[in-house]
């Protein structure tokens, strides 16, 4: 595993051999290849001319028409090579990065999951951290040679080969998969850092002001207001107290629990 800069990185010519057709893919790289099957409700003619581009692709990827293959944040570029002119066609897959929440809720899922933080340390990527990084054929956009094509259109053989190849390289590193989304495995463990650190912190003030509350200090403060002879609840303090976000014990017990029942004894 690379650890990849976010500015991006080149692949070149990388070795697809034996490679495609073969139902071996992660579910990181089968889901991406799954974008590209025809949609549901298209004609029968117009799925078979779908298939058989697919197929050509796939022939293609095999014999290394894919040339360089240049991922970065939202943002994918392939130069490939026609067979039989040998001419080049510069290919592009364009897709939204991640928002910035999406990130900080992988990285505070992860934080609170120690195994999680420690998977991605060692350069490993959490399939439980995948799907919010999913991505759909409408929110892609493909082009060969400034030429757009529509989701709902047949793909090209040279467009779909490069999608492909990328798919043959995610498999083989998934984190080729977050740089296209949009951060980096530095990036990611700096933002799971950050969360550790908040996380920390606030239960670090939870058991602080438990720990500054004194039962000396609360009997110091004077006596408890006698209650009126109308009222027939519990004192508002006994409420306040059983609201409380901070455990006040007497060993242990609440102390809410505590007063009612010396209440119930004077």
């Amino acid at each position: 595993m690379a650890n990849y800069d976010i500015n991006g990185t080149i692949v070149y010519n990388p070795d697809y051999k034996n490679r495609f057709g073969v139902s071996r893919y992660s579910p990181l790289a089968a889901a991406w290849l799954a974008l590209l099957e025809p949609p549901v409700g298209l004609a029968e003619r117009d799925a078979l001319l779908w298939r058989e581009h697919l197929k050509d692709s796939r022939t293609l990827a095999r014999h290394g028409a894919v040339q360089v293959l240049a991922i970065r944040p939202g943002h994918l570029a392939a130069r490939v090579e026609q067979p039989i002119s040998k001419e080049l066609h510069n290919v592009k897959i364009i897709a939204p990065v991640a928002a910035p929440s999406t990130w900080a809720e992988l990285a505070a899922h992860a934080a609170r999951e120690a195994q999680l933080a420690a998977r991605i340390a060692e350069g490993k990527l959490p399939d439980v951290l995948l799907p919010p990084l999913a991505l759909t054929r409408a929110a892609v956009t493909l082009e060969a040679d400034g030429s757009v094509l529509a989701p709902t259109q047949a793909p090209q053989s040279l467009m779909t080969t490069a999608w492909l190849a990328f798919a043959e390289r995610i498999h083989n590193d998934p984190w080729l998969w977050v740089l296209f989304r949009g951060q980096t495995q530095t990036g990611l463990l700096d933002l799971i850092r950050v969360q550790s650190r908040e996380r920390a912190a606030q239960q670090a003030s939870a058991q602080g002001s438990a720990h500054q509350f004194k039962l000396e200090k609360f009997w110091a403060m004077g006596d408890v207001p006698p209650v009126s002879s109308t009222h027939t609840g519990p004192p508002r303090v006994l409420a306040q107290l059983s609201e409380s976000t901070v455990p006040i014990r007497v060993g242990r017990r609440n102390l809410a629990q505590v007063l009612v029942k010396a209440m119930r004894q004077a």
